[in-house]
């Protein structure tokens, strides 16, 4: 039987070498490599082209389920979430046949994981879809974030969501407005709102997000409608139906 390709992404180095170690020990697996953080991961996956992901969640710069987002529809790759999570995501990942190992793990749950994998056909369209529906049901889970991932050409970096003057939502992309510059991320309106700040972000249209703190002026339209003036000098519309919830939320600052 061929071999899995593995690569073993966590920020602890303890943590990497378990899991080399026992991998190793294991014939029909062959660790192509390591990395110690999800921007390195995204690398590695890039240039290895491994079959297999061992990802942890919790990590510094760029969380796993970040990355598993950026790479999850990638053809034939298999992703096993490492996670130090508690039950309720435990239960996330297991309604939606997501394999994962909960830290701290032995070498017969390893052994089980690797089996299932073998069971798995490179070609299984629903592991794809499995892996995005446990990572919008653990991302309710976790706190907000105040970093997110971006691509310019070939290259990822991380744009810190102070600097998010809008968000404009693309089908199931939503694009970041950043004065002149905008990037196009994989993440729904829905999800994004749930990662970011209330206190700061707001809904203000079925297709626009505003950071508060951007914002100018607003001036009455017809309808219940407003407009916003950003900082930027860009006019956004504030819909008559979140109205009601932008206002309030600048009580709650005022009072």
């Amino acid at each position: 039987m061929t071999a899995l390709n593995v690569l073993i992404v966590d920020d602890e180095q303890p943590a990497r070498s378990k899991l080399k170690r026992l991998l190793g020990a294991i014939d029909t697996v062959n660790v192509l490599g390591e990395a110690d953080s999800g921007l390195t991961a995204l690398a590695a996956i890039q240039k290895l082209q491994p079959d297999v992901v061992f990802l942890d969640i919790q990590m510094p710069d760029l969380d796993g389920l970040s990355v598993a987002k950026e790479v999850g529809d990638k053809d034939g790759l298999r992703i096993v979430f490492v996670t130090a999570y508690d039950q309720h995501a435990i239960e996330a990942f297991e309604l939606n046949a997501v394999d994962y190992l909960l830290k701290p793990f032995d070498k017969d749950r390893l052994n089980k994981t690797v089996e299932k994998l073998k069971r798995l056909s490179v070609t299984d369209s629903s592991q794809s879809q499995s892996i995005q529906n446990a990572i919008e049901t653990v991302e309710v889970l976790q706190p907000v974030t105040d970093r997110v991932l971006v691509k310019s050409g070939e290259k990822y970096h991380l744009v810190s969501v102070d600097d998010v003057d809008w968000v404009e939502a693309v089908g199931n992309y939503a694009d970041l407005h950043i004065g002149s510059t905008h990037y196009l991320i994989r993440q729904t309106m829905s999800s994004l709102t749930e990662r970011l700040d209330p206190a700061t972000f707001l809904r203000i249209h079925r297709s626009a997000i505003v950071n508060i703190n951007k914002i100018k002026e607003l001036q009455p339209l017809f309808k219940g409608d407003f407009l916003l003036l950003l900082t930027t000098g860009k006019e956004l519309k504030l819909s008559r139906n979140y109205r009601d919830a932008f206002f309030k939320r600048f009580e709650k600052r005022l009072g």
